[in-house]
């Protein structure tokens, strides 16, 4: 559990930076920045433990995620890092496949059915970056890059196989969503650019048009954005990791027990 929560927080840090770089290309302040980065890193998580109803509101019940964010908020305002490169592009692809793992994980785990943890999964590994596109008004990447659908299948299906067999799901996610990213980026000889560019106030009358990211040429990937943003984005994970440790088990939420259940019934009856 504490190696997928490694990998939830560094999840957390590299769509906590899109949401930041999302949220000042449209001028908004820190406050609104940090909002947009906590709502991109948790969304889609925040989400499927609403829908379960499960008893445990992840980010709430860690402040490694708030650390993650906010160190990520912090640096992004120091260190500028370009999101339209093949080593982001990997990290994004990566993120999301932890994200569905534990998705399907956290599904699983309160006995849902498995048509519900492909669901739940999906749900988790997209929805924090549906809503930072829907509030800064970006053209949706899960909903527009033609590998994404192919991602999201790779990744729940391989952590339902690795659940079936015993195995760890967060591995064989990554490694098939991997897999699918390098297949998608050979093919296409272009990275899709996690958060477009920001368009000129001229040009807005056309939004649908020139809000869809531009593809970048392999040509525009330098390593020194790679190695930026693994300076950042790892220690910042690092940080949360090392502070609330002991906060494991978080990333996937508990069943709630019978006495549990019992208790809040009896609490929401005398309401």
């Amino acid at each position: 559990m504490k190696a997928l929560f490694a990998l939830d927080l560094i999840g957390t840090a590299v769509f906590a930076y899109s949401g930041s770089v999302a949220a000042r290309r449209q001028g908004f302040h820190i406050l609104g920045i940090f909002y947009i980065a906590f709502l991109t890193a948790v969304g889609g998580g925040t989400i499927r433990h609403l829908l379960l109803q499960s008893p445990d509101l992840f980010w709430m019940q860690s402040g490694a995620y708030a650390v993650v964010v906010t160190a990520v908020v912090l640096a992004s305002y120091v260190v500028k890092i370009r999101t339209d490169t093949v080593g982001f592009y990997l990290l994004d692809s990566l993120s999301l496949a932890v994200f569905i793992s534990v998705g399907v994980l956290a599904t699983v785990s309160q006995n849902f059915p498995l048509f519900v943890a492909f669901g739940m999964g999906a749900l988790t590994g997209i929805g924090g970056g549906l809503i930072r596109d829907a509030i800064t008004s970006q053209h949706p990447q899960a909903l527009s890059d033609p590998a994404y659908p192919l991602m999201i299948a790779s990744g729940t299906i391989g952590s339902v196989t690795a659940l079936h067999f015993g195995l760890q799901p967060w591995v064989l996610s990554c490694a098939l969503v991997l897999l699918v990213t390098l297949i998608s980026l050979v093919s296409r000889r272009k990275v899709p650019a996690v958060v477009p560019e920001r368009v000129a106030q001229s040009q807005t009358a056309t939004v649908a048009s020139v809000n869809r990211p531009s593809p970048a040429s392999f040509s525009r990937s330098p390593v020194s954005s790679t190695i930026k943003a693994l300076c950042i984005l790892i220690p910042a994970a690092a940080a949360g990791l090392y502070l609330f440790s002991s906060d494991h088990g978080t990333a996937v939420a508990k069943p709630a027990s019978p006495s549990t259940a019992v208790t809040d019934s009896k609490q929401f009856d005398e309401l």
